[in-house]
């Protein structure tokens, strides 16, 4: 059974939703997501007065880059079922007349058939169930013209490296995020295989590595809370996780401190 705390997003109370707000825009304000989120909008081939959809829009951070890809003459609709994260997007892009935000799933769509240029989708697919996945690929399917472009930009959970002298725990850590805190943490490498069943033509798939080598940033202390998950879950015990930690933060004191992900970048055509 899936630990992925979007699987339930529209259910989160108020104080974990503005937790996961911030974390969201610390992990945006990230020089490789800054360059991850432009090579969305390039592959999603964006021109002035196009339409564009953003499944997951989160905060808002890559609804601005596609705000600017359409101009004022285009028109930008981010769906996010997650309330308070919509009103954050809602907020951040308040001075755009292009841009919608819909409180909404992404298996159901509010738009009419063959009516968009672009689907996009950052960080989303993976944590989508697979029946949940299903209808969202024939939504976008369904929505974009034809010739329109699907962009997907996932973290591939399995290839996440963690420099750290306890490889036992390390290895249990790792495979627990993987494995339980995604819907499906192989949905990226998975993803051209699904396109291609839904009925796109898979275009291109690029890999991005993201690599922190020091503890400033997201990475840091995002790799010291998949420790305290994997604590909470059993996967690993208490004193392990404790001590996994402890070691942690010495090797990023000394700096010594390593960790990175891929993430695969997967454009496909309708």
């Amino acid at each position: 059974m899936s630990d992925d705390p979007f699987l339930v997003a529209a259910d989160w109370d108020a104080e974990l939703a503005a937790e996961w707000a911030v974390r969201l825009d610390d992990r945006a304000a990230d020089e490789m997501q800054v360059r991850l989120r432009r090579r969305v909008c390039e592959l999603a081939g964006l021109r002035p007065g196009d339409h564009a959809v953003e499944l997951g829009c989160g905060t808002g951070s890559l609804l601005a880059d596609l705000a600017a890809a359409v101009g004022d003459s285009g028109a930008v609709l981010g769906l996010e079922p997650q309330p308070y994260l919509a009103d954050r997007a809602r907020a951040r892009l308040a001075g755009s007349p292009a841009v919608t935000v819909h409180v909404g799933s992404a298996q159901t769509l509010p738009l009419t058939a063959a009516s968009v240029d672009a689907v996009v989708a950052q960080t989303v697919l993976i944590h989508l169930a697979p029946a949940t996945l299903d209808d969202a690929l024939c939504e976008a399917r369904r929505v974009l013209k034809p010739g329109g472009r699907l962009v997907s930009a996932d973290l591939d959970a399995g290839t996440r490296v963690i420099d750290h002298p306890d490889r036992v725990t390390t290895r249990a850590i790792t495979t627990y995020n993987c494995d339980y805190q995604f819907a499906d943490g192989w949905l990226a490498r998975r993803l051209p295989r699904l396109l291609r069943s839904a009925g796109f033509s898979v275009e291109s798939v690029e890999i991005h590595p993201h690599l922190a080598a020091g503890p400033e940033g997201y990475m840091f202390a995002g790799a010291v809370r998949l420790a305290q998950a994997a604590m909470t879950s059993g996967a690993i015990t208490k004193e392990a996780g404790e001590r996994w930690i402890g070691q942690l933060r010495e090797l990023a004191e000394a700096g010594s401190f390593l960790t990175s992900i891929d993430y695969y970048v997967t454009a496909a055509v309708r």
